[in-house]
This record gives C-alpha cells, sequence and structure tokens, in this order.
C-alpha cells in the first residue's frame, strides 16, 4: 500500500490543487492512467455534505490532470458494500471533518480491517489524515471537549502509519481554546504525556500547512511483521518532548 497523508490537497479559498513539493506529480506517478476513486467521509449520516466536499475535489484534480473516470462515495447510504467499493478503488481518499466522529465511523464499519490487503492508494485530508495513524492524537478541537475530563486525546486508529499529525498550520497558527494555545499550550503539554504504548514509537506531532505531505509505503511480511519507508515533503513545524519548533521549510524533503 502507498499513502499520503495531507493537511490539504487544495487552496482553502479556491478549487485548485496545491502544486507545491510536487504533489500532482506524485499523484500521477503512483496511480493508474484511468482512476476509479472511493471518498470515505467524516460525517455517515450526511450525505449531501459529502458529496459537496467531493464534487470540490473532484474537479479540483480533473483540472490538475488527475484522470479520475468514476467514484464511489462510502458512508451510511454505501457502507452494506464497504467491502466491494474497497476492492474497486484505486483511490482511496479519508475525508477531513471531526477526528473522533470519523474515528468511531471506521470502527463501526471495519474499515481497518478491510484495508489489510489493500494494495491501492491511501489519501488522507486533515482529520482522514489523522486518523490514519496506529494511535490517533485527537486533540481537542472545540471548548466542550477542552473542558470534559472524559474526553480521549488518545485513540485507536488505522494502523497506516505511526505519524501523528497536526494539519491546517496556515490557518490555524494563532487559535485558541478557552484562552489556551491550541500548538503551544494544549499540543506542546500532550507531547509529554503520551500513552506508554506510544512512547518508543512516538515522534512528536508533525504540524503541516496546507500543501505539505507525508508520502509512504506500508509492506506486510507473510509472518505478520509490517515495514514503512516515509518522507515529509514541504514546510512543517514539530511538537515533541515540550518542543515546538521549525522543522523544514517549502521545497525541503527528509526522511522521517
Amino acid at each position: 500500500m502507498k499513502y499520503i497523508l495531507t493537511s490539504s490537497p487544495l487552496y482553502d479559498e479556491r478549487n485548485e490543487v496545491i502544486p507545491d513539493n510536487g504533489f500532482i506529480g506524485f499523484l500521477k506517478l503512483m496511480l493508474p492512467k484511468d482512476i476509479h476513486a472511493l471518498y470515505v467521509c467524516s460525517e455517515p449520516d450526511m450525505h449531501e455534505i459529502t458529496e459537496f466536499y467531493w464534487m470540490r475535489l473532484l474537479e479540483s484534480f480533473l483540472a490538475a490532470g488527475i484522470n479520475i473516470t468514476g467514484y464511489d462515495i462510502l458512508d451510511h447510504q454505501t457502507d452494506a458494500s464497504a467491502g466491494e467499493l474497497i476492492a474497486r478503488a484505486d483511490w482511496i481518499i479519508l475525508a477531513g471533518g471531526h477526528v473522533p466522529t470519523q474515528n468511531r465511523y471506521f470502527h463501526e464499519i471495519g474499515l481497518k480491517e478491510k484495508l489489510q490487503d489493500y494494495e491501492g492508494l491511501v489519501m488522507g485530508i486533515s482529520a482522514g489524515s489523522m486518523n490514519m495513524a496506529d494511535t490517533v492524537y485527537a486533540e481537542p478541537e472545540y471548548e466542550v471537549e477542552l473542558g470534559d475530563l472524559t474526553y480521549k486525546r488518545w485513540i485507536e486508529g488505522l494502523g497506516i502509519t505511526t505519524a501523528n499529525i497536526l494539519p491546517h498550520y496556515n490557518l490555524n497558527a494563532d487559535q485558541r481554546l478557552l484562552g489556551r494555545h491550541i500548538y503551544k499550550d494544549i499540543a506542546r503539554r500532550d507531547s509529554w504525556n503520551v500513552p506508554q504504548s506510544l512512547s518508543k514509537a512516538f515522534r512528536g506531532f508533525f504540524v503541516l500547512p496546507d500543501g505539505s505531505f507525508i508520502l509512504g509505503e506500508l509492506k506486510r511480511g507473510e509472518n505478520g511483521t509490517v515495514s514503512r519507508t516515509e518522507h515529509l515533503f514541504g514546510e512543517a513545524l514539530i511538537i515533541k518532548n515540550g518542543v515546538f519548533e521549525p522543522l523544514m521549510e517549502n521545497g525541503d524533503v527528509i526522511r522521517i
């Protein structure tokens, strides 16, 4: 399986794919000439909203020369056929949205298990990228979540990557919840308090603006072994062990 974790592949205010860091070229390299796509929702009961965001993506990818000739949408209208939809997809795109809501839906339909033998390309957008992690960091998004002592900040994900991203730095650099800065106060403190089961594998939070992405390949061995190769492209910051600092500039690439 090949995979991409994006913050967002599109500019915030217009339907256009961000070409930075060779993104469009990588898509063309990894996808077949004629592509059947599967768009997996974040809100399974909001089909019209899911369809709206998918059509925005579809229009943008087609304009960028990504030849999507057919597609399906996976939500409560179609999830009885989830296995069939996954099997015929060359490209699975995991929507953005609210991380815990999407995560619950992924568990509901057994998406992690259904992707075990998938050999196409999986791409996450924002929340979709966050939920691709083995252990997902669901940073509080709303004030009620920040104040809820029962809110779970660490939840089980799809197990495609061990990388944890925080998306949309270009939009959220100054965002606060209840007066607390989401990066400098909330995420920086949480980078000290990772679950014990994750502590050895934790690489920090990769803070990505739109246009930056992680490109990876996952290989599963017959004896249950898993190997990953991952590269980070574009501007990024990192939060680890209570330190929040720049990591890369646009145009840079490193293996992570």
